[in-house]
């Protein structure tokens, strides 16, 4: 079945999301005519704004035990590859949903609704996460963001031009990753230039920047000719990833990651209810995770 393409717009701002995965494919500035959002490249990265249900990241044993039993499922979850039916459409906002099915109790025992919501106002995209728990139990379950801003945005500037910049901050704390990127429980220290951490690919040598609510709340982009380019916000959540693929040359995107919980830590055991962040929703409660995209 081909993806569907669904845009919806403000004065200012267009956005196209993907029937497939719930996915942002577009993020337009209608005022400076440009595309911010990474557009794909397979032989980069094939995603552009993934979403991370009912997992988040990597788990060591590619699974977890809950209540005795094992469960296969791939990284950041099935969300991403899913069918979503769009269930409101206005102009300027829509929301699509998945329901949990016999295909997802494969891979995640619960029974759940789970709706993405996207609203632009003015020049503010902001993308809802809702969650229901139909299980009959308490349910268990992360979500999370991974947006990636296309960069450069002119012909003669680098990655490393660019910066995001962690207000009020001197340096950035991130969770140490053994050889199997799987989390430990240190930390190292990242030295910020006046707030700024410039897009040195050398951050990205074992995989993403992990930081928690000690980094902030918001992480602004900033280019060397437009100055700050867009501001992600996220004060329900916990923890936010900064990634780029590693690679010798620049791979023209960022991706802030707002995320609810943490991958899995090399050190503790693979029961779910015990993940580093895990969240608990009750039988018959819903409850809405949000984080918002200002554009500059």
């Amino acid at each position: 079945m081909d993806r569907i393409i669904y845009n919806i717009e403000s004065d200012t701002l267009r956005a196209g999301i993907s029937s497939t995965g719930a996915e942002l494919v577009s993020l337009y500035d209608l005022t400076n005519a440009r595309e911010l959002l990474w557009q794909g490249n397979k032989a980069i990265w094939s995603g552009q704004a993934p979403v991370l249900f009912p997992l988040v990241g990597r788990l060591k044993t590619k699974g977890f035990v809950y209540e005795g039993k094992r469960y296969e499922i791939d990284i950041h979850g099935f969300a991403r590859t899913s069918e979503f039916s769009p269930t409101r459409q206005i102009k300027n906002s829509i929301s699509l949903t998945i329901v949990s099915s016999e295909q997802t109790h494969k891979h995640y025992p619960f029974d759940f609704e789970f709706t993405v919501r996207y609203t632009l106002d003015g020049r503010r995209l902001l993308k809802e996460h809702i969650i229901k728990n139909n299980s009959g139990t308490d349910m268990y379950y992360e979500v999370g963001g991974h947006e990636g801003y296309m960069l450069p945005l002119s012909g003669d500037e680098k990655m490393a031009d660019y910066y995001l910049l962690f207000k009020g901050k001197n340096a950035l704390h991130s969770f140490n990753k053994d050889d199997n990127v799987m989390m430990l429980n240190e930390k190292s220290t990242v030295e910020l230039d006046n707030g700024r951490l410039f897009l040195n690919m050398n951050f990205f040598v074992n995989d993403a920047l992990v930081l928690d609510d000690e980094a902030g709340k918001t992480v602004e982009l900033h280019g060397p000719k437009t100055g700050r380019l867009l501001t992600v916000s996220f004060a329900d959540f916990k923890y936010v990833g900064i990634w780029t693929r590693y690679m010798k040359t620049d791979t023209n995107y960022i991706c802030v990651e707002p995320w609810s919980s943490l991958p899995d830590f090399a050190h503790l055991g693979t029961e779910l209810t015990q993940k580093i962040g895990i969240r608990r929703l009750s039988d018959g409660q819903s409850e809405v995770l949000g984080y918002s995209i200002d554009v500059s």
